[in-house]
């Protein structure tokens, strides 16, 4: 059911988003579409969490893997970029058209589990404290996201984003830590 909402949201958007445009596509009735899914919102809000939670799970153990630093923010950096290059387009409709008090929570919920995860890394990498660790862990999530944007939306080779990407967050990281232990 969720792959079927994905594909229709796009190939059609939300305009046409019904129930028995998805259960049609998945191949089964619409009163087993609703047995899942009380209300359309419900569906949504499942897809959503299901399409974010991918980020996560791609991520989480490159940055965890064993290796140097800059090996591992490589590697996050760059499967960071796959799931975009793979689901941009239904990331994007979602975002555009997701945006109740729910799904923002949801949003911000998800956010905050992953700062908290690089956060209790770069604690154990550099021995930060938790108010130094939160804003790097934020701060590098930031960086994701703007570097995306460099490559989505202003045409910045990808090789070329992933690279700033990385050389930005490691210089970033390596200047405050030096800077504190100074």
């Amino acid at each position: 059911m969720l792959d079927s909402a994905a594909e229709v949201i796009l190939e059609h958007g939300f305009d046409d988003l019904t129930m028995e445009a998805i259960t049609d596509r998945a191949g089964v009735s619409k009163a087993l579409g609703y047995s899942y899914f009380n209300r359309l919102d419900d569906l949504f809000h499942e897809l959503f969490a299901r399409e974010f939670t991918v980020i996560y799970d791609r991520l989480g153990p490159e940055i965890a893997a064993e290796g140097p630093l800059e090996d591992r923010i490589r590697r996050k950096v760059s499967a960071y970029f796959d799931v975009i290059e793979e689901r941009h387009d239904l990331y994007l409709r979602l975002n555009q058209n997701l945006q109740g008090p729910a799904f923002r929570q949801d949003r911000r919920a998800r956010q905050m589990r992953w700062e908290t995860y690089v956060a209790d890394l770069i604690k154990s990498e550099f021995l930060v404290q938790e108010g130094m660790a939160r804003p790097l862990a934020r701060l590098l999530m930031h960086i994701d996201d703007l570097c995306v944007r460099l490559w989505t939306q202003d045409n910045l080779p990808r090789e070329k984003a992933e690279e700033l990407c990385v050389q930005f967050q490691l210089a970033g990281l390596l200047a405050v830590v030096e800077r504190r232990s100074a």
